[in-house]
């Protein structure tokens, strides 16, 4: 199994410190040998990720949200669903 996981983007000023539960959450599938990655948007850019994830390479993708952009992170997950194979993947 191959899991792609996601973190929230933060608004300019809005919250400074990292998405520690996914990168726990991370730690932990590897150490039981599950292949993941995670995607830290503050980070590192979406497109070759995403490309992937649309490309059907992850079997599971989770994603961090928070209260304040909920509604946009989920708008922006279901621009994304389709895979490869034409059917929702996520």
């Amino acid at each position: 199994m191959r899991i792609l996981l996601i973190t929230g983007k933060s608004r300019e000023g809005y919250n400074i410190a990292p998405s520690l539960g996914l990168y726990q959450l991370r730690h932990f599938l590897i150490q039981r040998d599950v292949d993941c990655d995670l995607l830290d948007r503050e980070l590192y850019p979406e497109d070759d990720a995403l490309a992937r994830a649309q490309a059907g390479d992850y079997d599971l993708i989770g994603f961090s949200v928070s209260h304040d952009n909920m509604a946009e992170e989920l708008d922006r997950s279901e621009e994304r669903r389709v895979g490869k194979e034409g059917r929702s993947r996520w």
